[in-house]
């Protein structure tokens, strides 16, 4: 290991440790200003560029080490920006029904609360916090545009279509067939839901999803003392766990500055990995869980033996399918009836409601990475009405237009998330072939994902794709997957 490479561990150690601090509640305050300064010399124009040099060298250690020198480059030069910001979101209050509400629960709330009118109008007071953002959040994006720059790059498009090895371009218009082949579909799905719901079509919001989404009438399944023996019983069906430890730390602790949606943070890999809850029960909370869960089974299984660019950075699509294939257990039949106890005819219902909630993400997904991309290719003030029109094409709702600079992934991570779709949906398919319907519990299953994950710890997403029987990302699979075809 080299003397920068050394650093780098120390540093995403200690990054990572700061943010899992906060988000789970036990700082009030985001503080990774100093730890930037520490290690100023780590993300210098000089020792960045090396690294770019030397990004084709010995692929993929060599990408993710550039990769994460140039992402450090742009984050060290924006970490104020970011600090104020995540600071800014943790103090936000919202006044609502005579108290002040914390900004970061007001997504509860709005999932929870049955009055359309109500839920609107709590939308409308979240909005307001999101344009007080915007001044900030526009100053850093245009920031982060002049560095990509200040790197060579033509701009921060091309910049992470070379660092992560994807045509970011080619994939925004290629999965716009998925928006094409599932329209109709999702529209009458869509529309029935609103309409069931009591909430009139043309004043739908994002925050109508949500509480749909919330899926109270399955609460009784979905218990939030019930999660936790339910992945248990899940990783021994598939024989990745044989007792009743876990080899990662669950932080269970209900603090008030808690983050409501559970997160995995690695902090030191494999040994140091937590999983945080702040457990609430219901449907969409087990989704998030089993998510996070997934993540903190691959970071916890991960060789120590093994060089810093593979164990801790990795190939950034293949770690979100490792969580995506842990979450959709949620979606396969047999394991909501036999883990969950969901029967008929609840249980048809309930696949129903899950495949829409996937297909709606999914949508939501793929008009997200093309508005990114026209983001980023210098439409910075004409953002929120891009966005606006490019989501409301996508999801037929209103979408409000002050959360546009907030609601964007670093590093186009959108369309890492959208490849890591595709591979699962495909990977599941595989098994089912190979295992059967109840390939989750087939007791090869184990053996079989494990020695696929180990391969995973050195290949990339596109390295794997012959290993389930093809040679390219392909869409069929996911639409079948959403629409419950076979």
């Amino acid at each position: 290991m080299s003397e920068w490479e050394r650093k780098a561990e120390e540093f995403t150690e200690k990054i990572a440790r700061e943010f899992y601090l906060t988000g789970s509640g036990q700082k009030e305050k985001l503080e990774i200003e100093p730890i930037y300064r520490q290690y100023a010399d780590l993300f210098s124009e000089e020792n960045v560029r090396e690294r770019l040099m030397h990004l084709h060298d010995d692929p993929p250690a060599t990408r993710y080490l550039a990769g994460m020198a140039a992402s450090g480059f742009v984050e060290n030069q924006v970490k104020k920006l970011d600090q104020d910001v995540t600071n800014a979101i943790l103090a936000a209050k919202v006044d609502w029904d005579g108290e002040e509400v914390p900004f970061l629960q007001v997504p509860v709330l709005l999932a929870n609360e049955e009055d359309w009118q109500r839920r609107h109008k709590l939308e409308s007071l979240s909005s307001q916090v999101d344009a007080e953002l915007l001044p900030r959040l526009r100053e850093r994006l245009e920031r982060v545009h002049e560095i990509a720059e200040t790197l060579g790059f033509e701009d921060y498009v091309q910049m992470y279509k070379t660092l992560l090895d994807v045509d970011l371009d080619a994939q925004a218009q290629w999965l716009q067939k998925f928006l094409d082949e599932t329209e109709e579909e999702y529209k009458r799905q869509l529309f029935d839901r609103l309409q069931k719901a009591g909430i009139p079509e043309d004043e739908a919001t994002s925050a109508d999803i949500a509480f749909i989404l919330r899926a109270k009438e399955f609460d009784r399944y979905f218990e939030k003392d019930r999660m936790v023996p339910a992945l248990l019983e899940t990783l021994k069906a598939a024989g990745l766990s044989k007792g009743e430890d876990l080899p990662f730390t669950l932080d269970l602790e209900p603090r008030p500055l808690k983050s409501p949606r559970a997160f995995c943070s690695p902090v030191k890999v494999p040994e140091e990995v937590y999983l945080v809850i702040k457990p609430h029960g219901g449907r969409d909370d087990w989704d998030s869980f089993f998510h996070e869960a997934g993540h903190a089974e691959h970071f916890s299984h991960i060789p120590k033996s093994l060089p810093f660019p593979v164990r801790v950075l990795g190939d950034s699509d293949l770690i979100e399918v490792y969580s995506f294939h842990m979450q959709y257990r949620l979606l396969e039949p047999s394991w909501v009836r036999d883990i969950v106890g969901i029967r008929s005819p609840d249980l048809e219902r309930y696949l129903s409601l899950s495949r829409f909630a996937k297909l709606f993400l999914l949508r939501r997904y793929v008009a997200k990475l093309q508005y990114e991309v026209s983001i980023h290719r210098g439409n910075v003030e004409n953002a929120g009405e891009i966005y606006k029109a490019t989501l409301e094409r996508a999801l037929h709702i209103h979408i409000a237009p002050e959360r546009a600079l907030r609601d964007m992934d670093d590093g186009f991570y959108t369309a890492m998330y959208l490849r890591a779709w595709l591979f699962e949906a495909m990977l599941r398919e595989f098994l089912r072939k190979e295992l059967g319907e109840t390939w989750w519990r087939h007791p090869d299953a184990g053996d079989l994902l494990y020695q696929w994950w180990q391969r995973g710890q050195t290949k990339t997403l596109n390295d794997l794709l012959p290993e389930i029987g093809h040679t390219k990302l392909e869409m069929e699979p996911l639409i079948h997957d959403v629409l419950g075809l076979e």
